[in-house]
């Protein structure tokens, strides 16, 4: 029987959809069930990445951290 392989592309940035939320949501439950995950980030997902991420107002909205 063949590998079960599943290749997923991110493109949202943290904090700004559920997008990114979701997608980890999918991966989380592949790899538990043994299927192997590639990810690829790009555009604002890179972000992702960072150690240090975390959520910050939007001045331009005029939201604090609680709403965003």
């Amino acid at each position: 029987m063949s590998e079960r392989r599943l290749t997923i592309a991110i493109m949202d940035a943290p904090y700004e959809s559920a997008n990114s939320t979701t997608a980890f949501r999918i991966i989380a439950a592949a790899l538990k069930k043994g299927v192997h995950v590639n990810v690829f980030a790009y555009e604002g997902a890179v972000s992702l990445a960072v150690k240090d991420q975390a959520p910050h107002a939007n001045p331009v909205k005029g939201t604090s951290v609680e709403e965003e």
